[in-house]
């Protein structure tokens, strides 16, 4: 998106990373885990993806320039409006007591304000890394579901996971770091 979009071509590490990003999430869901007819609900997974991976961008690119609790504000109020229409068809009620507007003050807080500005001010600091390193989101689902839901540790998703964190690893390591270590650094053969 940042290459279609905003028109910054990407390094070599980063398409790299990416591509073990890609691979490495393959592997953790795997073909077999869809069955037939199962083209339409990945179509429909790959929306939230998208629409991350634009924001990421957004703030790593064009809304730098704003100061950062505006580009905070812009990433909570978006999560507030994204979540309104699923309150809305899910029929939830509004809060009509003053603790239901507290806690659910204090939950917005929690969920949407702190991880908005740390959101807004990573993504400022890492630039177009910031998309690689976003999507082991997966990473720590799949492994939230290990330790907290008693799912199987197969071997396929700890070497998805694996492939996937060296992926960001690699987006995320500054060229002369990637110079020091041995990895080719933009533009070199």
């Amino acid at each position: 998106i940042g290459w279609a979009v905003f028109r910054r071509a990407p390094s070599a590490a980063l398409l790299g990373g990416a591509a073990l990003v890609l691979g490495g999430a393959a592997l953790v869901v795997g073909p077999a885990t869809l069955g037939d007819g199962q083209t339409t609900v990945v179509a429909h997974a790959l929306l939230a993806p998208i629409g991350y991976a634009l924001l990421l961008n957004m703030l790593a690119g064009p809304l730098t320039a704003l100061p950062l609790l505006t580009r905070s504000a812009t990433v909570t109020l978006g999560c507030a409006l994204g979540a309104l229409p699923a309150a809305l068809v899910a029929g939830a009620a509004p809060p009509l007591t003053t603790t239901a507007l507290l806690a659910m003050a204090a939950l917005g807080f929690v969920t949407m304000v702190l991880p908005g500005l740390a959101l807004a001010a990573g993504a400022a600091r890492l630039g177009p890394a910031t998309g690689v390193l976003g999507s082991t989101e997966l990473v720590v689902a799949v492994s939230m579901g290990w330790l907290f839901l008693g799912e199987p540790v197969r071997l396929r998703a700890v070497v998805g996971v694996a492939v996937m964190l060296t992926g960001a690893v690699l987006a995320a390591m500054p060229a002369e770091r990637r110079a020091v270590t041995g990895a080719s650094a933009p533009g070199s053969p």
